[in-house]
């Protein structure tokens, strides 16, 4: 467990050695229960985080963007001069009918998007990939896209700026008496379509290359072409809202989750029901997809992991006191957070690894890629970042410099 919450900006090292790390990547089953470093960064600010890693940088949105690069051998720091990566940028919606692009390089507003009437719930990045198109691979999307889900019961499809291009502001973006929500978005030219047809507020989306699919509490699922717009099929079969959907590239499948408690598997193909996953008593508010595992969390306080081809559950993760708020998962190991705690769970075998955080209000977020976790959490009021390091990608490497120190 950790210690207590050190003052803003300091930092608790905890070094350790990758010996673990090499010889369980070796077998194959990396689960760190030993971390070489890790580090708790006080940021104080309200708790409504939006948080991630990116090119060795830890990214944080509270109103405010901030940053930390971060190295196995240094401390996390204030950057201090530009990021050189021109794809350091954040996306953000809000309550206020905007969308908010972010150099994360800098922490400045770039653009703000205005068009939707109600809040902006749900957005994602699209960035282009190819994908098969009758035999022949093609790149889709054209250029990387922004698309945005509101409680105006609409989704809009904008082009993320790049570098260099001329800033956009909406109406009323500076504190001028109009509502952002009249901006008219055809003289916005990074706008590029509005995709109307749920009846209700549009709770999730998930999207790849030309294929977009959103939830909503209208109890359905749409499948979307996100090139030409046109919406392919209304996936019904929920009986409640629906809050969360995955896409299964893999295997040409759409999967949500409602607030019926069940996980539907649709066909991409035909839009009819595949399998409906039973077991959760309440809302089914995330879900998480790996190669070989779906992953469903509930209000109910547990997660289930689940055969994606099958539909077979495989576990039932039942440790947690309280709704679970946010996880993420990979083929070994799944991370989850609701009720004080964040717990590692061994996602093969369905049993608690460690308990990665004790004695705290909440947990906000958990994101991990690479050697790199980050978790914003809630102490009595404060919110902070919580940074592990798992260890050196070649932990070879990594043995010979601890040798060599």
């Amino acid at each position: 467990s950790p210690q207590s919450a050190p003052s803003q900006d300091e930092l608790v090292p905890q070094p350790t050695s990758a010996a673990y790390f090499s010889r369980s990547r070796l077998e194959r089953r990396y689960l760190p229960t030993l971390f070489p470093q890790s580090y708790h960064i006080r940021i104080g600010w309200p708790p409504n985080p939006c948080v991630f890693s990116n090119y060795g940088r830890i990214d944080v949105a509270f109103g405010r963007a901030r940053g930390w690069r971060v190295g196995a051998r240094s401390k996390p720091r204030l950057p201090a001069s530009p990021s050189p990566h021109a794809t350091d940028y954040l996306v953000s919606g809000s309550a206020n009918c905007t969308v908010r692009i972010w150099d994360l390089s800098n922490g400045r507003c770039m653009h703000i998007f205005g068009g939707h009437t109600s809040a902006v719930r749900c957005l994602a990045i699209v960035e282009p990939v190819w994908i098969d198109v009758n035999g022949q691979k093609e790149k889709w999307p054209k250029r990387t896209l922004i698309v945005t889900g509101s409680r105006d019961h609409t989704l809009r499809v904008w082009n993320l700026p790049q570098s260099g291009h001329p800033d956009y502001r909406c109406v009323g973006a500076d504190g001028e008496d109009i509502d952002p929500a009249e901006d008219d978005a055809s003289r916005n030219p990074y706008h590029v379509r509005l995709l109307s047809g749920h009846m209700h507020a549009v709770r999730a989306l998930a999207a790849h290359g030309r294929t977009l699919i959103s939830s909503s509490y209208d109890t359905t699922v749409r499948v979307w072409d996100i090139v030409t717009g046109e919406c392919k099929w209304t996936l019904d079969g929920h009986s409640q809202k629906v809050y969360s959907v995955v896409l299964d590239i893999q295997r040409s499948q759409a999967i949500s989750g409602s607030m019926d408690g069940t996980v539907r598997i649709w066909s991409l193909t035909t839009g009819q029901t595949l399998r409906t996953l039973t077991g959760h008593s309440s809302l089914v508010d995330l879900l998480g997809l790996s190669p070989t595992h779906l992953v469903s969390a509930s209000a109910d306080s547990t997660l289930r992991i689940w055969d994606p081809a099958t539909g077979a559950l495989q576990h039932t993760l039942s440790a947690h006191a309280g709704a679970i708020t946010c996880f993420q998962h990979d083929e070994f190991k799944v991370l989850s957070g609701p009720d004080g705690t964040l717990k590692m769970w061994d996602v093969r075998e369905g049993t608690i690894v460690r308990d990665m955080l004790t004695g705290i209000t909440g947990v906000w977020q958990v994101v991990f890629e690479g050697r790199w976790c980050v978790a914003a959490s809630d102490r009595q009021g404060q919110t902070y970042l919580d940074v592990w390091d798992f260890g050196s990608e070649d932990p070879e490497k990594e043995l010979e410099a601890e040798k060599g120190d």
